[in-house]
């Protein structure tokens, strides 16, 4: 059981790679953009229309949410021990094992809703009109749902994890 858990896990580090360097290229691909259209508005009197437009809804968007699957198997989120924090080795492992498998609920749940209203906004061909053209917002869309299904695909996988860790005494 551990290899399937490893071998789901090792799946999960090349799909949450491609991931990162996704977001990673969006903060790129942003900073040139935005550096490009202030030096035209500076030097030139002239814009690249949509600018902030592609900025706000597509760059911040897989800014935002291509990393967090990364969070999630690093085990980086937000955590509050005040409680816990005197309680034994075997009541975290088991509080580890609950918090895992409510967390996967949870991604899911908001997956499923985002992918929901993906598809909803890709049927409807949702866009931004500008000036002069328009700027198809629905493919983004896209970046919500994948990135939290991803997320709580790690999240059941370090629940499993925990389990059978706790079944084999193992820390």
């Amino acid at each position: 059981m551990i290899r399937s858990i490893e071998h789901g896990f090792r799946i999960c580090d090349g799909i949450n790679a491609l991931l990162l360097l996704l977001a990673k290229v969006a903060i790129c691909l942003m900073a040139i953009h935005i550096v490009v259209d202030v030096s035209m508005r500076v030097f030139s009197d002239s814009v690249i229309e949509g600018t902030i437009e592609i900025a706000s809804n597509y760059y911040m968007v897989a800014i935002a949410f291509l990393a967090l699957p990364f969070i999630q198997k690093q085990e980086n989120h937000i955590v509050a021990d005040f409680f816990s924090q005197r309680l034994g080795i075997k009541w975290h492992r088991i509080m580890a094992i609950i918090i895992s498998f409510v967390m996967a609920a949870f991604l899911t749940t908001i997956a499923v809703e985002t992918m929901l209203y993906a598809i909803k906004s890709t049927a409807r061909q949702d866009y931004i009109e500008l000036t002069f053209m328009r700027i198809y917002k629905w493919p983004a869309e896209w970046l919500i749902p994948v990135s939290f299904l991803m997320s709580a695909i790690i999240a059941l996988l370090q629940g499993i994890q925990a389990v059978a860790r706790l079944w084999a005494h193992k820390p």
